[in-house]
């Protein structure tokens, strides 16, 4: 957060950074040597924008639950890191997909350029977008705008491009002058 700093020179600036995502190793040990499950933000961190890390350690808390329920053997090192590994398949990795397409992401900039300019032109789909943040998991099939378009028909329930042309920007917005890009 070092790089974070208001602009006093810009009256139209605002603090503007993100959290590095973080994907560490599901499988701790302690001092002794024990195996032990990393959990919550140990396992993964998120940036906070889309309330990710907190739900993910919760989930991944009660998918553990279960795993063990079923579990006859010992709880030993190749356990727990199996359990990591499905709940990153099943959950980290859509999350993680999800909080980049809330920072704007450079990679997943198209599809959310796509995505917000349909959420103002479909309540509905405005309302499927935010709820992927209790359920990212559809945010994986996002390889292709054709793929993201698929998502806007889907979730709105009518033709993407009826949805988009909708789409009328608020304002003249720009980026301010005085704030270097991020890279």
């Amino acid at each position: 957060m070092s790089s974070v700093r208001v602009l006093d020179e810009d009256p139209h600036s605002w603090l503007k950074g993100a959290v590095t995502q973080v994907v560490r190793d599901g499988v701790g040990r302690t001092a002794s040597g024990h195996p032990v499950a990393a959990l919550g933000d140990t396992a993964v961190s998120y940036d906070p924008i889309a309330g990710q890390g907190a739900q993910g350690g919760l989930i991944q808390a009660a998918a553990l639950v279960h795993k063990a329920a079923e579990h006859d053997g010992p709880f030993d090192e190749a356990w727990l890191r199996d359990a990591f590994e499905e709940f990153y398949a099943r959950r980290a990795r859509a999350a993680q997909l999800v909080t980049r397409l809330f920072l704007s992401d450079p990679e997943l900039a198209d599809y959310g350029n796509l995505f917000f300019a349909a959420a103002s032109g479909s309540p509905r789909f405005a309302s499927k977008l935010y709820g992927l943040l209790d359920d990212p998991r559809r945010v994986e099939a996002l390889t292709s705008e054709a793929a993201a378009r698929a998502l806007i028909t889907d979730f709105s329930g009518e033709p993407a491009d009826a949805v988009l042309e909708r789409f009328v920007p608020a304002g003249s917005f720009r980026r301010s002058e005085l704030a270097t890009q991020a890279a």
